[in-house]
């Protein structure tokens, strides 16, 4: 039994990194479609619609078949090893296109992260006010002042 990243095992790759990116590519082009016909129909700009297309297609094929690519014609072990890295790091490109990329996403988290770091502070500012620690309540006080600065204004 020989491992697939041997050179000698190759064709165990080529064969289904073959059918995933083509299979990536009929999904890219339904969703560049579906997407474009979406926009003429929510009268989105024909600027804005390219744009729109251009970077989901570019996100898309980073998620559904850029990392195949490096599977689908192996020259090498390292190409092979380097083919695995990028199929792990898929999670990764998830996150920028869910999250990162996401406006809306971005606020909504930026949200929960101010209100853990805010109840934090607080359960900190109970016990040192139960201590009476000179030297933590202005450590506290500091900390309530900074984030204080930090918080945008909400209307």
């Amino acid at each position: 039994v020989a491992c697939w990243l041997d050179v000698s095992a190759m064709p165990a790759i080529v064969v289904p990194a073959g059918i995933v990116l083509f299979v990536n590519v009929c999904v890219t082009a339904a969703a560049i479609y579906i997407a474009h016909k979406a926009g003429i129909r929510r009268n989105i700009s024909s600027k804005s619609r390219i744009l729109g297309t251009m970077r989901n297609t570019i996100l898309l094929s980073l998620l559904l078949g850029l990392t195949w690519i490096t599977a689908l014609i192996p020259t090498s072990t390292i190409q092979q090893y380097i083919t695995v890295i990028l199929n792990a790091s898929t999670g990764v490109y998830i996150l920028a296109y869910s999250v990162i990329t996401n406006r809306q996403v971005r606020g909504e988290v930026r949200e929960r992260v101010s209100g853990r770091v805010s109840e934090m502070v607080s359960t900190f500012a109970s016990t040192a006010e139960q201590s009476q620690g000179s030297e933590s309540n202005k450590w506290y006080k500091k900390q309530k002042n900074i984030l204080r600065r930090a918080r945008p204004e909400s209307s």
